[in-house]
């Protein structure tokens, strides 16, 4: 299978939608009333900077890495959310491996070789399903600030079992309000 690429400033688009698998559970958003806005203005002017003071705001580059990157944004977030409501009374928690989700992704997605950029959402799913996600220390997606593949560091297992796969479901992406209530619920998508 050849997937179709196109390229517009020097980056690669390649992305496809994931195969439908009817094991996956259906999102149906509570029957609730949404807030007009979500986060309100005075909760992000509360909390992004403290986010990002965190060093939680994740940047790709120019790789194809989405899968990995957008996972591991969304992981970071909820395991932020999770240590804010436990009243910060521990370190904060350690960014998670964006090299460990995209890796998996690739070895878990439903395309044969390796010959493109990218993977898919369902591939990294199952590698965060099937192994957790390890601290970014553990298996960094750059080394001296240049993008290579290195091997993780001896515990990484260990260390990705701390953060398993919960429970997930699939947003149909043509609701937005199933879109806007799953956000206010669990805090991403």
């Amino acid at each position: 299978i050849v997937m179709a690429t196109v390229t517009l400033d020097g980056r690669r688009f390649d992305a496809r939608p994931d195969r439908i698998d009817f094991r996956d559970l259906s999102y149906r958003p509570p029957l609730q009333g949404l807030p007009p806005r979500y986060p309100s203005p005075d909760d992000l002017k509360k909390y992004l900077p403290a986010y990002e003071s965190q060093n939680l705001i994740l940047d790709q580059g120019h790789e194809g890495a989405c899968t990995g990157f957008g996972l591991a944004a969304v992981v970071n977030y909820l395991l932020w959310l999770q240590w804010l409501r436990a009243g910060q009374s521990s370190p904060a928690p350690a960014r998670v491996s964006p090299r460990m989700l995209y890796h998996l992704a690739r070895i878990y997605d439903e395309w044969p070789g390796e010959d493109y950029e990218g993977s898919s959402c369902r591939g990294a799913m199952k590698g965060w399903h099937h192994h957790g996600v390890c601290a970014e220390d553990f298996w960094p997606y750059r080394v001296d600030g240049q993008v290579r593949f290195i091997q993780p560091a001896t515990g990484w297992a260990e260390n990705a079992a701390e953060r398993p796969l919960g429970a997930y479901y699939r947003i149909d992406k043509n609701s937005l309000v199933a879109m806007q209530a799953a956000i206010h619920e669990v805090g991403a998508i």
